[in-house]
């Protein structure tokens, strides 16, 4: 670092919180994520982060809840769901983790 070539990272911020409420649970399909977004933004749920996985959405579904948050200032990373079919040839979506 004493050339310039490499800055040290400072790491995170403590601003005036040390604590951060999170909540994981499992969607168990894009219905009850639905349900789950309508929670968040009418407040029901107060948490800094919350995860939930097995959403069971691709891309665009991805997309249409983020815009959804964001219209309510919520920020969205999600990973989608895997494309795959069933034995019986029935194309769906398994999987996938979104954070809010």
């Amino acid at each position: 670092t004493e050339d310039g070539d490499v800055h040290p990272h400072p790491g995170p911020r403590r601003r005036h919180r040390t604590d951060c409420a999170a909540l994981t649970l499992n969607a168990n399909g894009a219905a009850n994520l639905w349900q789950l977004v309508s929670q968040v933004r009418t407040g029901y749920y107060t948490e800094d982060l919350i995860l939930a996985q097995e959403h069971r959405l691709g891309p665009d579904g991805l997309d249409t809840i983020a815009r959804t948050m964001d219209k309510h200032r919520h920020e969205t990373y999600s990973t989608p769901a895997t494309h795959t079919s069933t034995t019986a040839g029935v194309s769906e979506y398994r999987g996938g983790l979104i954070i809010f």
